[in-house]
């Protein structure tokens, strides 16, 4: 098993569902966790139940490139470092591709692929600092195959597939 004891592992989309469970989790293995959502009622409650393991967050959109890294930046000046990031946050519209408004899907594209690639973009040197480390992207089975109802979500959890292939 992977040790993880005092690294530090930035984590996108915290304050809930798979987020949160990595938060808790890579804490519980005694990671420094940075984490980041838009929802700051939901990172409040994913940072409670951390408690006193170590840990930051900050709500803003990871859409917001000068924000993303902002806070990535502020994770490296308080721990040290960085050694690894973990772009999860995401979104999805559910209905078929002819009726999706077009500032829906590009807001998927922008939130599920676009902030990854400027997630990876703006990890990766702070982790090459540190010699080795990790970036996670978060896809899903729907990265693998097309839904009628999910255009939106399938086209950037494929981009994301690819990407991360790709790097």
């Amino acid at each position: 098993m992977l040790d993880l004891k005092g690294k530090v592992i930035a984590v996108t989309g915290a304050g809930s569902g798979i987020g949160r469970s990595l938060a808790l989790g890579l804490a519980r293995r005694g990671s420094t966790v940075a984490m980041a959502d838009k929802d700051a009622a939901g990172l409040a409650e994913t940072a409670r139940m951390l408690g006193n393991y170590p840990h930051s967050s900050r709500a803003f959109d990871v859409t917001d490139t000068d924000a993303l890294q902002g806070w990535i930046d502020d994770a490296v000046s308080e721990f040290g470092g960085l050694d690894g990031i973990i772009n999860n946050a995401g979104l999805s519209v559910v209905a078929p591709f002819t009726d999706t408004p077009r500032e829906d899907f590009n807001r998927v594209m922008n939130v599920n692929f676009n902030a990854v690639v400027e997630g990876c973009r703006l990890a990766l040197p702070e982790i090459r600092k540190r010699g080795s480390g990790w970036i996670v992207n978060i896809s899903s089975v729907f990265g693998m195959m097309g839904y009628p109802t999910q255009s939106a979500y399938n086209a950037s959890k494929y981009a994301v597939r690819g990407l991360s292939e790709a790097m």
